[in-house]
């Protein structure tokens, strides 16, 4: 039965008149009619109600006629738009009690810690406990109003301080009395260890003044009390929201300014912006957890290679004719795949493996047995970069390189460095649209303005296109803006300086041999027994003495050269699994020999993988592996997946190749020195002598 605008009365269908607001019942209100059959209410549009209308008073109506399939069947639309809007009223309740309970808590949080930093200050000034606890108006600590909740006194507060008197209700209410000067003095004092978070017990000082130190129970590191200079002084920027830590004169002319002056994070120092890592709260805690967990590893990670060395199989050497097949265009790792892959062990490895190009009868690849006394001068190189890579002092590379393979987006974006670049991107991009009078969308739909991924899925740019650096130039026009996964490589031996500007082009150190240089002379010398390996082996001997030859022409190849070899650079990578590629820096014709060393428990894949052949070479511990890495079409190599079954366990490859080094270059003995001669101002000397610590990576 339908409402009647024009008498605004309606009749229920007990009989009983129903009246209502008319006024109230505008076009742009819901409409309701009721059915005659079930008696529920259900909500009509205007030309709906105009039929009904139009039927007279008498006409019956039915829900069946509200639309097409309809029935009486359905929920009541009158009880169902009650829920929906009771539940509405229920969650906004909610949101509202939820957002007055955090604000409470905070503002709560916020006067305790202000309170405690107070009292900490008047305890290092010597301000007496009764002074010390008064207010404002001069009324002492008993009597105050029971704290509520959020403000109770100091977990580290005795129960000595704590005088409760009263009980009602069978529920202990406390007061707190005015503690004396004795009482706070014999007090305990607790100070956390910086190394295990621990909280130590220093004990009562014997005397005014006395220094409290105590060896922390969990680590045994000598815990002592701080002194209010010992504590950073943090301040945040009205900005980007960071912390700063600062020194205590920017401190007090913060503080002189008053609570309504604005702070950035480019009042720090000159050139400082809110992109800058230093001094930032979040990079601090990341590089305690960082080290923290290093730590762990180097504890629990074994300094000795693995007992496993690879035997030759039974049958001897062999030789085989590979046909090449061509490859699709595709940045995807490589794995393996039973069937449609050759898999090479290692035993057969070491028996000796020669094979050439079917089509051209190219040699591609020698693979033999490793000499042992090769292994145990590589040893201590190889574990003192392990300890490093631990360490922390060698830091994976991000530069995306060939090498390095497709760009795992969700991992990428998972690291806490990454997180912090978005939210920034993401706020000066909302800065940005809002000062141009644009409304800024969402988050979530500002993502693909900000990161930008590079055609060869290798590396991604976190930003604006707008980003531009101090002299006006686009940030993302240059390479080392692109960032990708961790890099597991480094190089060693010398090399020509990356940029050497208006310098000289000069030779230089890689940092991977300045930090590896007492145990570099023991990796010369097993390069030198797999030289000779190479030098004697038929196929590959004029090879061997094309790159003698070609390492030997000029006075900068030769300063390169690793021993008598004719390798003069070398790479070593810890779990790194390479994408396809080819080393291109590499001479061409020359031979790169790939050495594996094992630690803890075996490693499972990590094949040497050669797609254009369909060969899968499982080189182990005790196997070198000699290859044209560097060609067209004969060099395409990577590694499929890697798999440890263990913290302690590890694949790590020593990489001799030869590179190209110009014939402009001069020792680095020689051209530096007179280089340096030449240079007056310090500035420049001392930017010189930073590119010669220049460190470059070597794909595998």
């Amino acid at each position: 039965m339908p409402l009647d605008k024009a008498t605004g009365v309606a009749r229920c269908g007990c009989g009983a008149v129903v009246e209502f607001d008319a006024a109230a019942t505008t076009a742009g209100q819901d409409q309701w009619a009721q059915c005659d059959e079930c008696r529920k209410w259900r909500e009509v549009d205007d030309a709906q109600l105009a039929a009904i209308e139009a039927a007279g008073e008498g006409a019956p109506w039915a829900c069946r006629l509200l639309f097409e399939s309809a029935s009486c069947a359905m929920g009541d639309d009158w009880l169902l738009q009650q829920r929906r809007l009771q539940r509405a009223r229920q969650q906004e309740a909610a949101e509202s009690a939820r957002y007055a309970a955090a604000a409470a808590a905070t503002q709560a949080r916020d006067r305790l810690q202000a309170r405690r930093a107070r009292r900490a200050a008047e305890r290092e000034a010597g301000v007496p406990a009764t002074a010390r606890y008064a207010d404002e108006q001069g009324a002492t600590l008993a009597a105050r109003v029971p704290p509520a909740l959020g403000e109770q006194p100091d977990a580290e507060e005795p129960s000595s301080l704590r005088q409760p008197y009263g009980k009602k209700g069978g529920g202990c209410k406390r007061k707190w009395a005015e503690a004396t000067e004795a009482e706070v003095a014999a007090r305990d004092r607790w100070e956390e260890c910086d190394a295990c978070g621990r909280w130590v017990n220093l004990g009562r000082p014997a005397a005014p003044g006395a220094e409290l130190a105590a060896p922390c129970p969990g680590c045994g590191v000598q815990v002592r009390k701080q002194t209010h200079g010992d504590l950073q002084s943090w301040v945040q920027c009205d900005e980007c929201g960071k912390w700063r830590t600062v020194a205590p004169a920017v401190l007090a002319e913060i503080e002189a300014a008053g609570d309504n002056a604005t702070w950035a994070c480019a009042q720090m120092r000159a050139g400082a912006t809110c992109r800058t890592s230093a001094n930032d709260w979040g990079a601090v805690v990341r590089k305690q957890v960082v080290s923290k967990h290093r730590a762990k590893c180097v504890a629990v990670a074994p300094l000795h290679l693995a007992e496993r060395f690879a035997e030759p199989a039974p049958g001897g050497a062999r030789s085989q004719r590979w046909e090449l097949e061509a490859l699709p265009a595709s940045s995807h790792f490589l794995d393996y795949i039973p069937g449609r892959d050759t898999l090479f062990s290692a035993d057969v490895l070491a028996a000796g493996l020669d094979a050439f190009d079917g089509g051209t009868g190219e040699h591609v690849l020698w693979a033999t047995q490793l000499p042992r006394a090769a292994l145990d001068l590589a040893r201590p190189l190889v574990l003192r970069g392990l300890q490093l890579f631990q360490e922390g002092t060698l830091v994976a590379c991000t530069d995306g390189r060939l090498s390095a393979g497709p760009l795992d987006l969700a991992a990428f974006l998972s690291q806490q460095p990454v997180q912090e670049a978005v939210k920034q991107a993401l706020h000066r991009r909302r800065v940005r649209l809002e000062g141009e009078g644009k409304v800024a969308p969402k988050a979530a739909q500002m993502l693909h303005y900000v990161i930008h991924v590079s055609p060869d899925s290798r590396k991604c740019y976190v930003g604006e296109e707008t980003d531009l650096t101090v002299t006006g130039k686009q940030v993302m026009a240059f390479c080392k803006s692109w960032r990708s996964c961790a890099i597991r490589s480094w190089s060693g031996g010398c090399k020509m300086a990356d940029m050497p500007g208006a310098l000289p082009n000069r030779l230089v150190r890689s940092r991977l041999s300045s930090l590896l240089a007492p145990e570099e002379a023991g990796l010369v010398a097993a390069a030198e027994l797999a030289w000779d390996l190479m030098a004697a082996h038929p196929v590959t001997a004029a090879a061997a003495a094309r790159m003698v030859a070609a390492v030997a022409a000029t006075p900068a190849r030769a300063a390169a050269r690793l021993g008598r070899s004719g390798w003069n650079a070398y790479s070593f990578n810890v779990d790194y699994r390479t994408g396809r590629h080819v080393d291109g820096k590499n001479m061409a014709g020359s031979y790169s020999a790939l050495v594996v060393l094992e630690t803890g428990a075996p490693f499972a894949g990590a094949f040497y993988m050669l797609p254009q052949y369909r060969a899968a070479l499982d080189v182990r511990q005790g196997v070198v592996l000699f290859h044209r890495s560097g060609d067209a079409d004969l060099g395409v190599h990577g590694n499929a997946g890697l798999w440890r079954p263990e913290t302690g366990s590890h694949r790590l490859a020593l990489v001799l190749y030869q590179t190209e080094v110009k014939e402009d270059s001069a020792p680095a003995d020689g051209r530096e020195a007179s280089a340096e001669a030449s240079i007056d101002a310090p500035e420049e000397l001392v930017a010189y002598r930073e590119e010669s610590r220049a460190c470059d990576v070597a794909p595998e």
